[in-house]
């Protein structure tokens, strides 16, 4: 029988360097994380020679692209692949003795200026996919509306904050998820992901480990209530959401919103995201590359923590072998 092997292929500036690194390396890791936080790689590679310290020193800003392949992994023959997506050179760190390179990067544009530089500036009447899409364009991305959910604002401020920040910010008020891959920018629902078909099964016997936990601490609502006090008149807006038709435990908000439609998107937003740390889980398991973040699974054989789950994240490591690891929250009954 054929040996199974997981292997990792590198572009560095746009040069691939699979082959020169591989008897160099130590470990590669790839976080993958469904939104809310940037997607990263690290790759361990030690440097007896000192070529990684010398010559081949790598400069923040290098842009990486990377792939995690596996060949014979579920039967001989069988070749996968994962792609990670593009990377920026973020904290090259050194270590020793042995000397060791930790070559970290993160899933964001060269152009600093979308994570770093304060901005000001307003619209007027747009779309969120409108205000996206400049953003986008300013940090030499493309933007990927993956949503069916139009939202119009007629009046926004962006007052001194960063571009990634405000675009992240905004996409939680309105519910949805913002996630940087393969330089673009992708917007999408996390609700709607929630629906799409499951990626696999995971059994307690399939797991090498694994936790469960639920918490009622700030979380199990079965009502929201957003209310606002308009600063120009006075007047007050309030949207009681019941989705449940029930107010035995309500989530009460505060925030800024223009109308009472917007105040019914803040409610199912914050009450979505209040509720999905109701039930959480997260497994060690064989290397698979189906269980990427933003898509869902079946969990069987955990009593009553059985059912279907969303990946919040996916860690993929290669070393010696090939093993992954999720981060998951239950899916919700209705969406909220």
């Amino acid at each position: 029988m054929l040996a199974r092997r997981a292997s990792i292929d590198i572009v560095y500036q746009g040069v691939n360097i699979s082959a020169p690194i591989a008897s160099d390396l130590l470990g590669f890791t790839y976080t993958d994380n469904a939104s809310g936080t940037a997607d990263s790689i690290s790759i361990s590679l030690k440097d007896d020679a000192g070529k990684w310290i010398g010559p081949w020193a790598p400069e923040q800003g290098d842009k990486i692209i990377a792939s995690i392949l596996t060949t014979n992994w579920r039967f001989e023959g069988d070749s996968q692949k994962i792609v990670c997506g593009t990377f920026i050179v973020d904290e090259p760190e050194y270590s020793g003795r042995p000397r060791i390179l930790t070559l970290n990067a993160v899933a964001l544009p060269p152009n600093n200026d979308f994570r770093d530089t304060d901005k000001s500036r307003t619209w007027n009447k747009a779309t969120l996919q409108k205000i996206a899409t400049n953003i986008a364009s300013d940090a030499g991305l493309t933007l990927y509306y993956d949503t069916s959910k139009t939202v119009t604002i007629s009046y926004l401020e962006q007052s001194e904050q960063p571009d990634c920040a405000f675009l992240t910010d905004l996409c939680e008020k309105y519910g949805l998820a913002l996630k940087i891959y393969n330089d673009k920018i992708v917007i999408f629902s996390e609700q709607e992901y929630e629906a799409k078909p499951k990626v696999g099964t995971i059994t307690e016997t399939l797991a090498e480990n694994w936790a469960a936990k639920k918490t009622l601490t700030k979380t199990g609502y079965d009502a929201c209530v957003v209310a606002y006090t308009l600063p120009s008149s006075g007047n007050k807006l309030q949207f009681e959401l019941k989705p449940y038709g029930t107010s035995n435990k309500i989530l009460r908000i505060n925030k800024d919103v223009a109308s009472v439609a917007e105040a019914e998107i803040v409610a199912k937003a914050e009450l979505r995201k209040a509720n999905k740390k109701q039930y959480t889980m997260s497994f060690a398991l064989p290397g698979n590359v189906y269980l990427v973040a933003g898509f869902t699974v079946i969990v069987s054989g955990f009593g009553k923590f059985d059912g279907r789950y969303y990946i919040d994240k996916a860690e993929h490591n290669v070393s010696d072998g090939f093993t992954t690891s999720i981060d998951v929250h239950r899916v919700l009954e209705g969406g909220y």
